[in-house]
């Protein structure tokens, strides 16, 4: 059963990757806009809070002032479009710091462990598609010697070791199994961060 779960996360993390590599291609070939997509990644992420909020529900002591803290992500969520690149970096910059603060809130209270595992791997791929957005927006320089095939290659080697990490401690307490999953999910996500910039 534990592999499944493994399985399904592995899955979904190669997902991830790919949905990152055809936002960048799609980018970088002119099929799509960097600010529709901002705004659909804003919308998406306005959508995914909606649910953070049910699970945060679940963890009822700390319930106001975590609501508090997803309600001034909207804030920023809720501006206007970016149809400049420096209305784009405001924006990008806010939004990131809000993600910063409610991920803080909720790490420093344990209460919220639960709520903490569900945005955390939403929450490091927003981040993600806001640096390739940046990317588009010429707000970062990219590197010219990537080639699709090298990407590929590099994401297949961080989604095996993701794998690996995870099945080396399946079988640990549970506290610290749950701690080494967050770690080993930022740590892929940063690796996954690096194979595209």
């Amino acid at each position: 059963m534990e592999a499944t779960m493994i399985d399904k996360l592995v899955e979904g993390f190669r997902k991830t990757a790919n949905e990152l590599e055809e936002l960048q291609l799609q980018l970088a070939l002119g099929k799509a806009e960097a600010k529709d997509k901002f705004e659909y990644l804003k919308k998406r992420l306005n959508l995914f809070l909606h649910d953070a909020e049910v699970k945060v529900n679940e963890a009822r002591e700390f319930v106001e002032e975590t609501k508090s803290k997803i309600d001034e992500l909207r804030v920023q969520l809720a501006l206007g479009k970016a149809e400049t690149k420096e209305i784009f970096e405001a924006q990008r910059k806010k939004i990131l710091a809000k993600i910063h603060d409610v991920e803080s809130y909720i790490k420093s209270h344990p209460a919220l462990s639960k709520v903490y595992d569900f945005l955390h791997a939403e929450f490091e791929r927003i981040k993600l598609e806001l640096e390739i957005l940046a990317i588009d927006f010429k707000l970062a320089v990219t590197k010219p010697s990537d080639s699709i095939q090298k990407r590929r290659q590099e994401m297949d080697t961080i989604i095996r070791n993701l794998k690996e990490g995870l099945e080396k401690h399946k079988e640990a307490a549970e506290p610290s199994r749950q701690e080494h999953f967050r770690n080993e999910i930022t740590l892929a996500y940063h690796h996954l961060k690096a194979a595209f910039n």
